[in-house]
């Protein structure tokens, strides 16, 4: 049973797992695409010379502003992403581990990584 609170129960042994919200916007390439990008998915897709939107996989947690800033973005510019809550989604949460991230949002687009969000930031790992 996964339980999120401030307060630790005192009769269970409990994992302790530090998160903060990024000050300020770093963009990397990353590490295993296909992993962080969609666990789900077992299809390899084909490259075709047309050009389609760029899968968004964003990284976050509820309480977080930045998080909900990028979501707003997203919304406003009719961009189609992907959230995983790494507080409720257990797979998202070790996905997100492996990743060495330590804090949200995340944001992957191709093989590129950005921790924190700016438009101006996220604008340029996605129209490159």
């Amino acid at each position: 049973m996964i339980h999120y609170s401030e307060n630790k129960p005192e009769e269970i042994v409990v994992e302790e797992f530090q998160l903060k919200s990024y000050s300020s916007v770093t963009i990397e390439e990353t590490k295993d695409t296909k992993e962080t990008m969609n666990p789900e998915s077992n299809n390899d897709t084909k490259k075709t010379s047309w050009t389609r939107p760029k899968k968004v996989v964003m990284y976050s947690a509820e309480w977080c502003g930045v998080c909900k800033q990028a979501k707003s973005y997203f919304r406003q510019n009719n961009i189609r992403y992907t959230n995983y809550d790494i507080e409720k989604n257990e797979s998202a949460k070790q996905r997100y581990k492996k990743m060495g991230a330590k804090g949200v949002p995340v944001i992957i687009v191709g093989k590129q990584r950005m921790n924190g969000f700016s438009a101006a930031g996220f604008n340029q790992i996605y129209k490159n």
